[in-house]
């Protein structure tokens, strides 16, 4: 389908007139870096378009702005420099890591050509590396040592070469055109898969139906639509690029293509970088660490090297059936009790995760795009607006009933939470229509805008 070659058919660039193409921000992880490429790629492109990752010397991770190649192909010399014969050479500065190029939806032209063909192998057909891309991919294993590979059904796979002799093998079968009868061959889809499976390490970064929503190493005999992951964490999340501080992290996160409402926020231990995981649903699974993040082989909860918990995040859509009859306005744009009940209980089962003697905080973008952060405090007044009951729900108390009663209104409930206690404290860090920007520090707190 596409030729990505190790070895470029350009010839020599000059120094003088070489630039790469715009960069990326940074990223902690290649895969962060290769879902940003991923979602880069324009919606149903006529052409591959292709990328490369690059290594910083402080170990994080760029990717260069995607550029369309051919119909079916990318040449990698079109990005980083040659040399008088070929081959590619890093960029001052910078070490080339991996390459990521994608396939252009052409499932029309393989459909008419293979009308018997099931669909769902046509789309893992269209959507995984071809003979030549795999040649390529392990010509330049000692440049690239990972190819990623964006299909045009939203998966993003990973290879890493092996080296091992029966990739060799596999190679040298692909290189001479995939004789028939072959031992080391692989004559239909599948059998494609699963040899890239075997012979090196096959992962699916982003997951769709075909892929039977699993990510993670897919297994030597993988079958089309199965799941493979079996619930069980084993990649680090997705996450945004690395941010100067917490808010942008979060609207990094929220503003991402295919984002959901909530997530987790990390900040590094010794320096104010922040990263946010990719949004999620909204629920407690979203603010639970260990449903997000894989534990090594003695159960320890792997987050990012440097890294701890900061806190959780949410994009707020309130049901307005809930809305309460007084000041609804507020209610609109403010935590819900839901929200809060489900927070405090986030917060109470991730304190080991925290940096010692620093509170973990919660941070909401409001409906007037505002974003509100909460510095949780553990004492009295927080814990009874969460309860956990014996099925391991977790209630507001009572509160949203309340409210719809009028027998409490939004303004005393903001006041109740908000309140500064010994460690409590709360924030507008964004301004909206709503909330300037302002501290809770014992004043009284800003709540009209004018209305009731």
């Amino acid at each position: 389908m596409s030729h990505v070659s190790g070895r470029s058919g350009r010839t020599a660039s000059s120094s003088a007139t070489f630039k790469l193409p715009p960069l990326s921000p940074a990223f902690l992880t290649e895969e962060d870096a290769a879902y940003w490429v991923h979602t880069r790629i324009p919606l149903n492109p006529d052409k591959e378009y292709g990328s490369v990752i690059l290594l910083r010397p402080d170990g994080k991770l760029l990717a260069t702005s995607p550029i369309a190649g051919q119909a079916t192909g990318f040449d990698f010399g079109t990005i980083v420099q040659t040399d008088v014969l070929g081959g590619m050479l890093h960029p001052l500065g910078y070490r080339c890591v991996a390459s990521v190029h994608s396939h252009p939806p052409i499932h029309a032209e393989f459909r008419n050509g293979n009308r018997r063909q099931d669909e769902t192998l046509l789309r893992l057909f269209m959507s995984f590396y071809s003979g030549g891309d795999f040649i390529g991919d392990v010509s330049a294993r000692d440049f690239f040592r990972s190819a990623y590979l964006s299909g045009p059904d939203g998966s993003l796979l990973k290879y890493v070469s092996s080296g091992s002799p029966e990739e060799r093998d596999y190679f040298l079968w692909q290189q001479s055109g995939g004789p028939s009868g072959h031992p080391a061959g692989a004559y239909d889809v599948m059998a494609v898969i699963n040899k890239l499976a075997t012979v090196g390490e096959l992962k699916v970064i982003v997951s769709n139906a075909d892929w039977g929503y699993s990510v993670g190493r897919v297994p030597a005999h993988w079958k089309a639509g199965a799941s493979f992951s079996k619930g069980a964490v084993t990649e680090l999340p997705l996450m945004t690029r690395v941010c100067v501080n917490a808010e942008r992290a979060v609207l990094a996160a929220l503003k991402s293509r295919g984002a959901h409402a909530a997530g987790l926020l990390l900040k590094k231990l010794t320096g104010e970088e922040y990263v946010a995981t990719h949004a999620r649903p909204a629920g407690l699974a979203a603010w639970d660490p260990e449903r997000i993040f894989p534990v090594d082989a003695q159960g320890q909860l792997q987050l990012p090297k440097g890294y701890l918990l900061e806190g959780f995040y949410f994009a707020s859509r309130p049901d307005p059936a809930q809305f309460p009859p007084g000041q609804p306005w507020l209610y609109e744009n403010f935590f819900t009790p839901r929200e809060i009940a489900w927070a405090i209980e986030a917060n109470a089962r991730s304190q080991h995760l925290a940096q010692a003697g620093r509170a973990l905080s919660l941070y909401m973008r409001a409906q007037d795009h505002a974003m509100l952060k909460y510095r949780f405090s553990g004492d009295s007044i927080e814990a009874a607006l969460s309860v956990t009951q014996s099925d391991g729900t977790v209630s507001d108390n009572g509160v949203q009933a309340r409210l719809l009663a009028g027998t409490l209104d939004t303004a005393h409930l903001f006041r109740c939470w908000y309140w500064p206690g010994p460690w409590r404290s709360c924030a507008a860090v964004r301004c909206g229509r709503i909330w300037g920007r302002w501290i809770c520090n014992g004043s009284p707190s800003p709540i009209s805008p004018g209305r009731d």
